[in-house]
């Protein structure tokens, strides 16, 4: 059994039945649309974390939290 690589896909897929370039145009606005959602999720989310909050506030003043 051979590795999968995009290049068999496509060759499988779309050389065999051109029909399914209908498909391309779909899936790329599916992606956009995947992607838009999650960018706007995460700026919603942006500063209401609160999984590390206790230990955000036992980093002292003037600390930089990278090295702490």
């Amino acid at each position: 059994m051979g590795t999968f690589t995009v290049s068999y896909l496509a060759k499988k897929v779309f050389l065999n039945d051109p029909a399914h370039f209908i498909f391309v145009p779909a899936l790329a606005w599916f992606s956009y649309c995947w992607n838009e959602a999650g960018i706007y999720k995460r700026s919603m989310m942006k500063g209401h974390s609160r999984m590390y909050a206790d230990k955000l506030k036992s980093i002292p003043a003037h600390q930089d939290p990278w090295n702490w």
